[in-house]
């Protein structure tokens, strides 16, 4: 069995309209990637982000096995940039018991 890795990765963008989580599981499902992932969604007041466009955030949490860790990463720079949204950080955790 190889090792797991776990990351925390920032996204900044419209990320409710473009249904961004829901296409990087759906991207995730299409490959033979090992990794799985929760996220928390931060959506401004959506009458004023509407508005000025104003961006939301959310942090996902991540288990990528090793090996699959380079090619996860060009996955989600892939699809944010083809969706116009910003990878703001990706850092790798140390797991604690």
């Amino acid at each position: 069995m190889g090792q797991m890795q776990y990351v925390e990765i920032i996204i900044r963008g419209d990320l409710m309209i473009r249904q961004i989580i829901r296409k990087i599981g759906e991207r995730l499902q299409e490959t033979d990637i090992e990794a799985d992932f929760s996220s928390t969604i931060v959506v401004p007041p959506w009458r004023m982000a509407t508005k000025i466009e104003y961006p939301s955030l959310a942090v996902l949490h991540a288990e990528v096995m090793a090996k699959d860790m380079f090619r996860f990463e060009a996955l989600l720079q892939e699809l944010l940039e083809q969706e116009q949204c910003q990878l703001i950080a990706l850092n790798k955790l140390e797991k604690r018991c």
